[in-house]
């Protein structure tokens, strides 16, 4: 049988859709069976590019591995599916790194709310612990803390800065207070 096989990065935009019958992933010893299988089930039986559909799996794997601080993974995708097939294996290969955990965080330009209260609002001590579920939500929690204060509109960006040597990750937050 042949197989026609599609990697990220080489996919076209003009390519056709497909559907993801399996997806095997390698190598992501800190997910639990019911973090892949979520992954799984977000592309299972879809039928869309391969192009979106392994945007949908990397997004799923990082967010996973960011919730265990696994903060600069490495995936590679591949996809196969014989020629002419409505449907294929999409193969994921993950190399987690390192895991980290908070050192440093700190708040910029926030004056509308204190770097006090806003670190209240997030969690620090976990992070500190190796525990990062809540990374991927900082901007929006403190989005949220100005809208539940009335205080206008906000714009938070976070910036992680990931040392390996140290297995350490600094957190900044910029925060953009509107009037």
């Amino acid at each position: 049988m042949l197989f026609r096989s599609a990697q990220q990065k080489y996919t076209s935009a003009g390519d056709h859709p497909v559907m993801v019958s399996d997806l095997v992933v390698r190598g992501a010893d800190a997910l639990s069976r019911s973090q892949i299988a979520e992954v799984k089930a977000s592309v299972a039986g879809r039928r869309d590019s391969t192009e979106n559909l392994m945007d949908t799996v990397r997004h799923g794997l990082e967010t996973a591995l960011h919730s265990a601080c696994y903060l600069r993974a490495d995936i590679d995708l591949s996809m196969a599916y014989p020629v002419g097939a409505p449907s294929g294996v999409m193969y994921a290969t993950v190399r987690q790194g390192t895991r980290y955990q908070l050192r440093k965080f700190r708040v910029e330009w926030a004056t509308k709310v204190s770097a006090r209260e806003i670190e209240q609002r997030l969690p620090l001590d976990a992070m500190r612990q190796g525990d990062c579920q809540g990374i991927d939500e900082v901007e929006n929690t403190v989005a949220d803390l100005y809208r539940e204060r009335r205080l206008g509109d906000v714009t938070v960006k976070s910036l992680v800065m990931p040392d390996k040597a140290s297995r350490q990750f600094d957190l900044a937050l910029y925060v953009q207070e509107g009037m």
